[in-house]
């Protein structure tokens, strides 16, 4: 149904994306390459790239729309960070962020995702790691340098 609906509204991407249903009346469609999603920049007024569809029992109830063209992964992009260096450069990030506050504890579910990050025409490849599943308050490790940062 959101799919007909897209392509109704002449909105339906034509590159590559996949859709996930964040629960049973939102659908979140987002860029991918080489079946990898690809994460841009976070917009205060947007939020991320994607688009996001609520449906109801009625039909829509809500939209929101930010696609734009995202530049294929640069080659020069190459893993350097392996998936268990990266869940201990996380663990190492969340003990130092909350060492103040231990009874937040550092978490024992690390659900992940490889993503590529999209900035300025370049692709970076990143692990992406939360303490819960859809990914909120997700921590990144760039999956070349190391560096980790709160999304």
């Amino acid at each position: 149904m959101a799919k007909k609906y897209l392509q109704s509204m002449d909105l339906l991407p034509s590159g590559d994306y996949d859709s996930d249903f964040l629960d049973l009346s939102v659908i979140h469609f987002r860029h991918t390459y080489d079946d990898v999603p690809i994460s841009t920049k976070y917009d205060s007024e947007y939020g991320h790239e994607g688009i996001t569809i609520c449906v109801t029992g009625e039909g829509l109830r809500d939209l929101k729309y930010r696609w734009s063209t995202v530049t294929p992964v640069e080659s020069e992009s190459q893993i350097r960070i392996t998936l268990s260096e990266a869940k201990q450069l996380y663990l190492d990030y969340m003990e130092e962020k909350y060492k103040n506050h231990p009874e937040f504890g550092v978490p024992k579910k690390v659900p992940y995702q490889q993503v590529y990050y999209c900035e300025n025409g370049e692709s970076i490849p990143c692990y992406l790691f939360s303490d819960r599943e859809p990914f909120l308050n997700s921590v990144c490790v760039n999956a070349v340098t190391g560096e980790t940062a709160a999304w």
